[in-house]
């Protein structure tokens, strides 16, 4: 698992599948934080983060504006593949405006661009 979270990935995700499983009964991160005893005002973002390192971890933890859940099935998951795709549109929108205006000032880089596609930042 990530990092060292205030909640522990595996409490979550058990807490999730009993509490909170299927979109209809998802939580709220406020809710979640209560759970858990997370006191102050960074409790909704504590849980976000952890939800965060366990969908990096591979854990299909559904988070949608109003809360987190998780999926009944793939139907289930719907509403959080969209708000995700909601949350990436505009980054993805902006890394693209960014490289056709780098591309236009400084002119075509292919080999850098080929390293962009690949991942490698230096």
């Amino acid at each position: 698992m990530s990092r060292n979270l205030v909640i522990p990935g595996y409490d979550l995700i058990q807490y999730l599948k009993i509490h909170a499983s299927g979109y209809a009964n998802r939580k709220s991160g406020q809710e979640i934080a209560d759970r858990f005893r997370i006191i102050g005002d960074n409790g909704s973002r504590r849980v976000r983060e952890t939800a965060h390192a366990l969908k990096r971890d591979h854990y299909p933890v559904c988070s949608v504006e109003d809360g987190y859940y998780w999926p009944l099935d793939h139907e289930d998951a719907k509403p959080a593949i969209h708000h995700l795709k909601k949350l990436f549109q505009p980054l993805r929108e902006a890394y693209e405006g960014f490289l056709s205006g780098l591309d236009d000032e400084l002119g075509a880089e292919p080999l850098f661009d080929e390293r962009l596609r690949r991942g490698e930042t230096r």
